[in-house]
């Protein structure tokens, strides 16, 4: 009785916004179980200086948005828990190819770019900043020659702004080191 008056209908019917929220219940489910395993190792994943006040650590901001994300995610799950019983694995199956389908440019882009910061220490920063570019353009399908031409000058101006302007070094790149030290010196500087 108490289920029937909450969902104002009988226990075998199922309203159109009933399937709806029923099908994104696994998305609010696996965004929950990601925000908790983050919030779990962000203390190994930045230094914490114990020294310094609060309002120094560089996880605080992060810290607090994944705090927020957490608790709301954490929120929808439980509200959601009324259409658990409406839950089979066939809409589950269902929403992740249609998610899968849907998002696709998007795990190309996150495949892509972990790819990209695995390459850095390989490859080095200019080649890898103009394959992304290259890869991205690609996949957009707005692969032409004045798009790659612009790709070109974007990695270039990336290399000029944080190695030059705001002077961000790296390791060397293990790559480099197979040249000529004089050509590998200028590499790492630059490239």
């Amino acid at each position: 009785m108490g289920s029937r008056f909450f969902l104002g209908i009988k226990s075998h019917e199922m309203t159109a916004e009933m399937v709806e929220q029923s099908k994104t219940l696994p998305f609010y489910f696996i965004f929950f179980c990601c925000c908790a395993v983050l919030m779990y190792f962000i203390g190994d994943e930045v230094k914490v200086f114990n020294n310094k006040g609060w309002y120094l650590q560089p996880m605080l901001g992060p810290a607090i948005g994944l705090s927020i994300m957490t608790l709301l995610s954490f929120i929808k799950v439980v509200q959601s828990f009324v259409f658990l019983r409406f839950l089979s694995l066939s809409v589950v199956l269902h929403y992740l190819t249609q998610m899968v389908s849907v998002h696709r440019i998007a795990f190309w882009a996150v495949g892509s770019f972990y790819i990209y910061i695995h390459a850095l220490s390989f490859i080095g920063f200019l080649p890898s900043n103009l394959v992304l570019l290259l890869f991205m353009l690609f996949v957009a399908k707005k692969l032409d020659r004045y798009w790659g031409l612009v790709a070109c000058a974007t990695a270039v101006a990336i290399v000029v702004i944080f190695r030059v302007v705001i002077g961000l070094w790296m390791d060397d790149v293990w790559l480099y080191g197979l040249l000529p030290d004089s050509v590998a010196d200028f590499c790492n500087m630059y490239l």
